[in-house]
């Protein structure tokens, strides 16, 4: 008898030739979309550099490294929007995680009765089917507007700190392009 489970283990069915044949089948053809998905980002990031090809040229790659950004003397770089993305996505990434992972393990396991746990799995699952571009619009129109008040207010009476006003609304936009579930 196995300890993990209380029945006693079933009979594997021999498999006939057809499923045999058909299980090789999908096998193969999940390989070849795999393939040709791994194809298809490569030829995209071969198509960006052909494309790029000017740029780099006449920019070098410090185009990459540098912040200066003056359009009559053609002087470009992206350090600040890479190095803004990067952080926002770590900053997403510390919020969203503990979240995540609590609300895994409180649903996974009997924390919550069995009712309590329906309920909350299914509105995650709600929220998860939700593109996150609906989230960034109901934040645009619902939620900055609401919130605007409570950045100014932070403003007017703690400016000193690094999350008041401007940069309270700066990270809330951030964050929402990433997508919090």
């Amino acid at each position: 008898m196995n300890i993990l489970f209380d029945h006693a283990p079933t009979e594997r069915k021999r498999r006939s030739a057809n499923e045999k044949i058909l299980d090789i089948s999908f096998i193969r053809l999940t390989q070849i979309l795999a393939f040709s998905v791994a194809g298809v980002l490569i030829w995209i990031a071969i198509q960006v550099g052909i494309q790029a090809q000017p740029a780099i040229q006449e920019l070098g790659f410090s185009f990459l490294t540098t912040s200066a950004w003056n359009p009559p003397a053609p002087k470009f770089g992206v350090l600040p929007m890479i190095y803004g993305t990067i952080i926002s996505s770590l900053i997403a990434l510390l919020i969203a995680f503990p979240i995540g992972l609590a609300s895994a393990i409180v649903l996974s396991e009997d924390f919550l009765p069995q009712s309590w746990r329906q309920i909350l799995t299914f509105m995650i699952e709600l929220l998860a089917a939700i593109p996150s571009v609906v989230y960034g619009l109901w934040e645009i129109y619902v939620l900055i507007p609401f919130l605007k008040p409570i950045g100014s207010w932070l403003h007017d009476n703690w400016g000193w700190l690094p999350l008041s006003s401007v940069c309270f609304l700066h990270l809330m936009i951030k964050l929402a392009g990433k997508r919090i579930i």
